[in-house]
Formats: structure tokens, sequence, C-alpha cells
């Protein structure tokens, strides 16, 4: 072999290792460079107020914890929900379990209402089986899921975008999400429209007459801007580069931000026996209604017609008793007056 034939197996020697070292890190699956950024998880702590018509209605607390060899995610939320004349107290939690990679090892959530109770637990066995046990007041129901490839839930998809590679306005991420209540997966995709920094209280103290918690100190986080498209319907939110929400809003006016423990905790604990009257004006249904363009005679009506378009309607329960839905369009019939009277 003379040194122009060597000097090409050279090159050609360099150049396929470069290609190889270009495919390693830039093709590779989602699910190993996860498993590789996920390694500077660190602990986080955020709280957070919860609004509606810009009244404080409740709280909010995400916790990160890291172990040898798993990330605990908990999130804790209390809502007092003004509904039709009256204020209603709702208390959800969820508690994640994750490898190390991110990858789900079991969860379990709980909702509590005045008059409601509801629990949803599962488990993953062997890398390929989901158990899953809900438990309401009068049921209990066990399933078992296969799985096809790791699964990310709905808490989980901010810290998931985090870290599972490199966030760039522009881009959009499909994301199949599974939603333990429907028992079934879903494709969301997620855009990033934006990124800025946020100036948030990191720290509360005393203030006024009657004292309530203010901003003491003031932190700066860089956050990026997400659109995340559901069902017709756009939820945006904006995360740091810890996959922790520092602000949320939703179309149905509902918005949480990031603040400290006091100003978020504290001062709806000493403001709750005084809130309903100061969230009644924001009452949900009113709030979602949406007005008809023609007067109604309830009286003589024995079925109410209504075309719905705007939102793609697939997952909603919405046939069933009096109504049933037919294309984009759906009938409610009146009820029975012998029927009320039982």
């Amino acid at each position: 072999m003379n040194r122009r034939q060597l000097a090409v197996l050279i090159l050609a020697s360099w150049i396929g290792v470069m290609v190889w070292l270009v495919r390693r890190e830039y093709f590779r699956p989602r699910s190993e460079l996860l498993a590789e950024a996920a390694l500077n998880v660190s602990p986080t702590a955020t709280y957070y107020r919860l609004q509606l018509d810009d009244q404080q209605i409740g709280f909010a607390t995400s916790t990160v914890d890291t172990l040898q060899d798993t990330i605990r995610v908990q999130d804790q939320m209390l809502l007092r929900i003004p509904a039709l004349g009256s204020v209603q107290r709702v208390e959800a939690r969820t508690n994640i379990n994750l490898t190390r990679a991110l990858q789900l090892r079991s969860f379990d959530a709980t909702l509590r209402g005045e008059d409601v109770e509801f629990g949803v637990r599962g488990e993953v066995t062997g890398d390929s089986t989901l158990s899953i046990a809900i438990e309401s007041a009068d049921s209990r129901q066990r399933y078992d899921l296969p799985l096809d490839e790791p699964i990310v839930l709905p808490a989980l998809l901010p810290l998931n975008l985090a870290f599972g590679g490199e966030l760039a306005v522009g881009k959009t991420y499909s994301i199949r999400l599974f939603d333990p209540l429907q028992l079934s997966e879903r494709p969301v995709d997620v855009t990033v429209v934006a990124e800025s920094l946020f100036v948030v209280p990191d720290s509360a103290e005393l203030h006024g007459t009657p004292p309530l918690w203010v901003p003491a100190r003031w932190d700066t986080v860089h956050a990026w801007q997400l659109r995340q498209d559901m069902g017709g319907f756009q939820v945006e939110a904006w995360i740091d580069d810890l996959g922790q929400i520092v602000q949320a809003s939703s179309p149905m006016g509902f918005a949480m931000e990031r603040t400290a423990y006091e100003i978020a905790f504290e001062n709806f604990m000493r403001r709750e026996p005084q809130l309903d009257q100061l969230v009644l004006s924001a009452d949900l249904i009113r709030q979602t209604a949406i007005a008809a363009d023609a007067s109604l005679d309830a009286e003589r009506l024995d079925a109410l017609v209504v075309r719905l378009g705007g939102v793609d309607l697939a997952g909603f329960d919405l046939s069933g008793d009096r109504q049933v839905l037919s294309g984009d369009t759906l009938r409610v019939t009146r009820e029975d007056s012998a029927r009320l009277g039982t």
C-alpha cells in the first residue's frame, strides 16, 4: 500500500468516524437523549397562585425529589371553585415515581370534593404491562394494559420536554400522552413559540393591615413559551430550563403563576373564610357559558338542538340519557315531569 492509498484509507476512516459521531449525537432515539439528560435533574420545590378572572381561587405546589435510583414528582392543588351560586372545595394530589431515566414506575392520583372522592393508581411491571386500579365511592376497577414503549403522563410533559432535547423557538414536538382516566394514549403537538426572562418572587414578608405576604426578594428565571393543541383548544405555558411551570393559562380563564410559598399558600388560607363572596363574581359556569343567539321559550320546548363547532369532539362523553350527539349536532330532550316527581 503506497502513501496515497494509505492517506485515502485514513481519510475514509476519519469520515466514517465523524459520520458515526454525528449520527450518535444528533440522531439518537429520544429515550436515549432523555435518559442522559435526566441525570441532570435536581431537587426543586415551586409554588403557585391559581386564579380565575383575576381572583385567587387556590394554590398549588410541585416538588421534585432525586434519590439514588428514583425521581419522585409530587403535585398538590387546592381549589375553591365558584359554580352555580356556591363555592366548591376541591383537592387534587398526584405522586409519580420515575427511574433516573424519567421512565414511569408507578403513580397515584386522588381527587376529593365535598361530594366526591376518586383515585387512580398505576404500576409498570416488567417494562411491558401497566396495571391500573380505579376507585370511586361505589366502584373499584382493575386493568392490565400492554405497553409498546415508555408512556408519558400529562403531569410529566414539561419535565419531558425540558430534558428530552434542546428546546428551540419554532420547533414542534409530537408526543403521545397517556390519559389514566380514559386508559388511552392521545397525540399532542407542542410548539415552542418564544423564550424570555421572568422575574418571580423568591421570598416574602408581611405588609399592610390586615397583614398579607408580599414579595421581599425576586429571582430571574429563563423560560420557554409552549403552545399545546388539545382537541381544538390551545393551552399555553411558560416552563423553565428544569421543566417547572412559570406561568400557564387556559381558554376557560384559569391561570397559574409561580410565586413565593407564603404568597401562594398563607395568603389564600388567611382569606379563605371570606373568599366565597369575593370569587362568586367569577362563577365558572357563567364564565364558560355560551350565549344563544335566539330567544328560548323553555315552557314550550320539548327539545333543544345545538350545533357544536370550533372544537374536536372526540373523547367527550356527550351521549346518554336525554341527550344524543350525532356528528356535530347535540339534541337534548325535556325531562319527563312524571320522572321528576319520583
